[in-house]
């Protein structure tokens, strides 16, 4: 049994395996992932209406993982509006209520803190953190977008 030589230098070493040398990986766009269907325990201003993922097929959605005692979740809120305005012919804004905190789970203490703060999209009350968990969502705010053809395809988590 024989060493193999290195002959490349210590700057070529540092920098890493070459595209020509390096294991070929799959295309990023040929990893697709299904967004899990949204689930909670009711919907706010849909005008009465449960949503699925399907009845928003064609657009693309913006999940907005928030809770009403995160300082940096109720500027998210604010730099979301003019997005949601300027877009809203091809996105739709979800906020997804995930409580922290026990007192943060009731429907009256939601339905207060949306008033509160003039949230005027789509809100899905989380409490059991269903939709939080299928997202994999670990801090508050996370932002995740979910393409026409109802495939998660990014998240930005705080």
């Amino acid at each position: 049994m024989t060493a193999q030589q290195n002959t490349s230098t210590p700057a070529e070493a540092a920098a890493g395996p070459t595209a020509a040398s390096a294991p070929a990986s799959p295309a990023r766009d040929t990893i697709r992932l299904r967004a899990p269907e949204l689930t909670g325990r009711r919907w706010i201003n849909t005008g009465g209406e449960d949503l699925t993922l399907r009845d928003l097929r064609g657009k693309i959605v913006l999940l907005d993982f928030w809770t009403f005692c995160c300082i940096n979740c109720l500027h998210v809120l604010d730099e979301l509006r003019p997005i949601e305005e300027k877009y809203s012919d091809v996105l739709v804004i979800i906020g997804v209520h995930s409580p922290k905190f026990e007192f943060e789970r009731t429907v009256e203490a939601v339905d207060q803190a949306v008033e509160r703060y003039g949230v005027e999209h789509i809100v899905l009350d989380d409490p059991d953190l269903v939709t939080w968990q299928a997202y994999t969502a670990r801090a508050w705010p996370t932002l995740t977008l979910i393409d026409r053809s109802e495939e998660h395809t990014s998240d930005l988590q705080s």
